[in-house]
């Protein structure tokens, strides 16, 4: 809702990569570290980790190959460490809606705490031990089998003066006799989302580094608000890597000094990481991330802002909650000065795209030879 004072602020999305904090989605938040596969028998390896996020669920589906003579039975686990408030009524703590699925076919798992006891959950006392959730899994000679776990997961890190922010970290899968793998990798925003995106970046946690690897992140349009990228037959030489998904709360709404909209002395000022956007144009790479219905109410907050009178229901309910909006019956597009026009032309450009679009290409000039709707 729009503040009650002199200044009215207004967030459109954060600046800081790595400022992760918690925010609750209503779905309840699950905070948990889960490990990769893990499991220990010569000849058995991971080829292939595909990894598919939402706001609030994960599903990451492991290949898992037999590259003995025999068919084999393997006992497999997945870690679980709780990082934050653990809202389930578990004996023993694992996320909410954890599956395991074989080949497709639901698995049988037994749940237990890292020193075989059971724990007992108490309200207000959290586990300070990881879970291990067993399984088997049976591969015919030179074959392979498809392992699915699923969840649902926000890790926080503790809350800022908004609580606005969160993330995801997801460690990649690192086989013990090096054997490359290939990583895929989705996000996938839904319509009318409250989050958007502020980075995606694989790192070592071990020190914090970034392996220099070609990893370009494409983002669909036709499909959908999707976010993805895909390396072949590699091998990490740490076996901590993670991609971290850093997610930012998308209301207009709320309020926030990175982007805002000042109002003051029936002057309104759209401002984008302390850059007047009625004076300093927007560059096309900022807007990578953001899904097609958040690009929408930017660009109509241009218009927002010099008193239109929207004819769409859902803009006219969404504006009218700011105290500052105020219909101008006079309004005309020459109300707008050079460089909104060029802004909310690039916005309403990165709306229209219909063909995937990487983030290489701003690096390498190609930002303009991408096919759009008319």
């Amino acid at each position: 809702m729009a503040l009650k004072q002199k200044f009215t602020f207004l967030i459109v999305f954060a600046t800081s990569i790595f400022s992760c904090f918690c925010f609750d989605f209503g779905s309840g938040q699950n905070p948990f570290d889960v490990s990769p596969l893990l499991f220990d028998k010569e000849g058995v390896f991971v080829i292939s980790q595909t990894i598919n996020c939402t706001e609030d669920r994960i599903e990451i589906n492991y290949v898992v190959k037999n590259s003995t003579d025999l068919e084999i039975t393997v006992p497999a686990k997945f870690e679980c460490a709780p990082l934050g408030d653990q809202r389930s009524a578990n004996d023993i703590a694992i996320p909410y809606g954890f599956k395991i699925l074989i080949n497709g076919k639901d698995a049988k798992f037994a749940v237990y705490n890292d020193n075989s006891q059971v724990k007992k959950y108490y309200e207000n006392n959290f586990y300070d031990k990881k879970s291990e959730i067993h399984f088997n899994m049976t591969i015919p000679s030179k074959e392979t089998v498809s392992v699915k776990v699923s969840y649902q997961n926000l890790q926080n890190a503790g809350t800022n003066q908004t609580g606005t922010n969160f993330k995801y970290l997801i460690k990649l899968h690192k086989n013990k006799n090096n054997e490359p793998i290939d990583y895929d990798f989705s996000y996938t925003s839904s319509k009318d989302s409250e989050a958007y995106i502020e980075n995606i970046i694989i790192f070592d946690n071990n020190d914090d580094t970034y392996p220099e690897l070609n990893y370009n992140i494409e983002r669909s349009f036709s499909a959908g608000n999707v976010w993805s990228f895909n390396i072949v037959g590699h091998v990490f030489e740490s076996d901590n890597m993670y991609v971290f998904i850093g997610l930012t709360y998308y209301d207009l709404s709320a309020d926030s000094t990175d982007i805002r909209i000042y109002s003051h002395n029936n002057t309104k000022t759209i401002y984008f990481k302390d850059r007047n956007l009625s004076q300093e144009l927007i560059e096309q790479k900022e807007l990578f991330y953001l899904s097609n219905e958040q690009l929408r109410l930017l660009r109509n907050a241009f218009y927002a802002i010099h008193g239109y009178h929207f004819k769409s229901q859902d803009l006219r309910n969404y504006f009218t909650k700011f105290m500052w909006y105020k219909i101008n019956p006079n309004f005309s597009e020459s109300d707008f000065n050079e460089i909104e026009r060029k802004n909310i032309a690039l916005i309403r450009k990165m709306e229209n795209m219909k063909t995937p679009f990487s983030f290489s290409n701003y690096l390498n000039g190609g930002a303009n030879e991408r096919k759009e709707k008319n």
